[in-house]
């Protein structure tokens, strides 16, 4: 662990894993995307860590807004439904229900 002493410990010498550089090269991407308000190339990024972290309650979060953005209705509603059906952990559950009530009326499902 880094002490601000400039000691490190094995811990912090350990390689990451291909598939934790590529999520975070990934959300490098997202940022860059974000700043050009490249929607359509954030939801891909989104699709790539979804991919690789398919249980990432946040990204399935974030992909049902920026899908709901793009007016995406029927991607969104998989993923709201995703997120009321596993129920995450300290995940509130109200905004997703509230926008998927919103879902439910646009496309009828």
């Amino acid at each position: 662990m880094l002490t601000g002493q400039g000691d490190l410990d094995e811990a912090d010498l350990k390689a990451a894993s291909n598939r934790s550089t590529l999520v975070r090269v990934l959300r490098n991407l997202i940022s860059v995307a974000d700043l050009e308000r490249d929607d359509l190339g954030i939801l891909r990024y989104l699709d790539a860590i979804l991919a690789l972290q398919p249980e990432s309650a946040v990204d399935r979060w974030i992909r049902a807004v920026r899908l709901y953005r793009v007016e995406e209705f029927r991607r969104a509603a998989v993923d709201l439904d995703w997120l009321i059906e596993k129920q995450p952990e300290g995940v509130n559950l109200e905004p997703i229900r509230d926008m998927r009530k919103i879902i439910r009326k646009q496309i009828g499902s």
